[in-house]
């Protein structure tokens, strides 16, 4: 899977609590087909990414400098994962 962009939870339109009564089983016909869903409003086409070996250190002066929020994790061009600026920083903090 190559990533195209990724989109935080704080910029998705909120649609409120789901519960228990709002939601029902699918008929089984549609279960089998998948769900495509457009979040390209939301999405940032050109992630900021770091190689699976970058270090924290290059981490945090990316957060620093460049004042981004996410940074994708990728490995021989495969996506492995979201660093998360908040996280960054309370472990920073805690050593």
């Amino acid at each position: 899977m190559n990533p195209t962009g990724y989109a935080s939870n704080d910029t998705l339109p909120s649609t409120g609590p789901i519960s228990s009564s709002s939601t029902r089983p699918l008929p089984q016909q549609q279960q089998l087909q998948p769900y495509i869903i457009d979040l390209s409003p939301w999405m940032d086409r050109s992630p900021f990414m770091v190689n699976d070996e970058a270090s924290i250190e290059l981490i945090r002066e990316i957060f620093v400098k460049i004042g981004v929020k996410y940074i994708c994790v990728v490995k021989d061009g495969e996506f492995l994962g979201i660093v998360d600026k908040r996280k960054v920083i309370q472990l920073s903090s805690q050593h």
